[in-house]
């Protein structure tokens, strides 16, 4: 239900022993999530996020990394539940997943459904995605046009405002860009 008629298509379109190791390899994935742990790089942009939308804390936010060992592009949509350990995340409020690319851009999945221990922390959350990589968890839509510059690009402070500028008047919406150099 959650997959768009190019997803069907593709999806129709695998042979079962192609099928197969795909959802081999997911399994593999999934069994290796490790909830609280960053991913190369990405402490940072995580960071980033909790203190340009207000928070000085992860825990205020809800922020949680959510760490997988391996990449899989599926081109089609799964269910991923994610268990955690007791009081490691509060509920009781919505919960949104995002998910950070190889690219290091990142992508709103939406609200994560979850299930909660008898004190009220998070037990587990579930979550749709078409591939693998490092997600994280928030307790409210977070920006997403944040210019994030790592120390691996080459890409330049002016072309990251140029890129961020362009993309608010193509959404014709306006943001305010803080960029402080240290």
């Amino acid at each position: 239900g959650k997959m768009s008629n190019e997803e069907k298509t593709y999806y129709v379109s695998l042979d079962e022993e192609e099928l197969n190791r795909k959802l081999a390899n997911v399994q593999q994935i999934v069994a290796s999530a490790q909830p609280g742990m960053f991913e190369e790089g990405t402490e940072e942009i995580i960071y980033n996020i909790a203190e340009q939308n207000g928070y000085n804390t992860l825990q205020e936010g809800r922020i949680l990394p959510l760490y997988f060992e391996g990449h899989e592009d599926l081109g089609f949509p799964i269910a991923v539940r994610v268990y955690l350990e007791k009081g490691v995340l509060d509920g009781g409020t919505e919960l949104y997943i995002y998910h950070i690319a190889d690219d290091q851009t990142i992508e709103s999945l939406g609200k994560a459904e979850y299930c909660t221990y008898d004190d009220g922390s998070v037990e587990s959350i579930l979550f749709y995605t078409t591939g693998f990589s490092t997600f994280f968890t928030a307790s409210f839509e977070v920006n997403t046009i944040i210019p994030v510059i790592s120390d691996s690009s080459e890409t330049t402070v002016e072309n990251n405002i140029d890129e961020v500028v362009a993309t608010e008047v193509e959404n014709a919406t306006s943001y305010i860009v803080w960029i402080v150099v240290a």
